[in-house]
């Protein structure tokens, strides 16, 4: 659970928010989540070794990046650098939503990777200590429709005041119609990350990829 998870990562580099279950992998202590990709993006992930997080700026889905995109200093909030690594915690249930929603063209070069969780918030860890940033771990909130979102008055009284923890909620709010995705989103956020691009490219230490299908 993520109290758990709370326990063993939580640190001044690290925070687990909200509320997840995570799988272990094949009957291990191994705890894993998951990510769908193209093959050659996978390929270079696997040999590169380094893992690319996006600045939400480029998402193309105007209703993903409307909050975490958002201008907070009339609220006495001035946020900082933030890139996004989206993953699901989801594995059989909607796999087959997954593969038709990330291959909409029928070009059928997908893959699924399972990725070892320890691996990755440990490599993540690091890096951010490294950069003096913090990582934050947080799954997506699906309780709001589209006009809820767009028209976020609603949203406004539920956020009254943001801090540092409120706005990486913010930046988790999704529509309620991809509830079924069980999106993981893991921020690395601080003041002068080496974000090139629209990508900042972390080193990975161990093996973070158990399978790939």
């Amino acid at each position: 659970s993520s109290r758990e998870l709370a326990e063993k990562y939580n640190s001044d580099y690290v925070k687990i928010l909200g509320d997840f279950k995570l799988d272990c992998f094949k009957r291990s202590t191994s705890l894993t989540v998951y990510r769908y990709m193209r093959y050659k993006w996978a390929k270079n992930l696997i040999e590169s070794k380094k893992i690319s997080f996006a600045d939400p700026a480029t998402w193309e889905d105007p209703f993903e990046k409307r909050f975490v995109c958002g201008d907070y200093e009339q609220s006495g909030f001035k946020k900082k650098q933030i890139a996004a690594f989206c993953v699901t915690t989801e594995h059989g249930e909607n796999e087959s939503a997954f593969w038709r929603q990330f291959d909409m063209e029928n070009r059928h070069d997908l893959v699924q990777l399972t990725f070892d969780f320890d691996v990755l918030i440990k490599s993540l860890s690091e890096f951010a200590k490294k950069n003096n940033a913090k990582v934050y771990v947080s799954p997506c909130k699906y309780d709001y429709m589209s006009e809820e979102i767009k028209n976020n008055s609603k949203i406004q009284k539920v956020y009254k005041t943001i801090d540092e923890e409120s706005f990486i909620e913010l930046a988790c709010l999704k529509r309620r119609a991809f509830k079924y995705e069980y999106e993981l989103r893991i921020f690395m956020y601080g003041e002068k990350l080496p974000i090139e691009g629209g990508r900042l490219n972390i080193p990975l230490k161990g093996k973070l990829v158990k399978t790939l299908k």
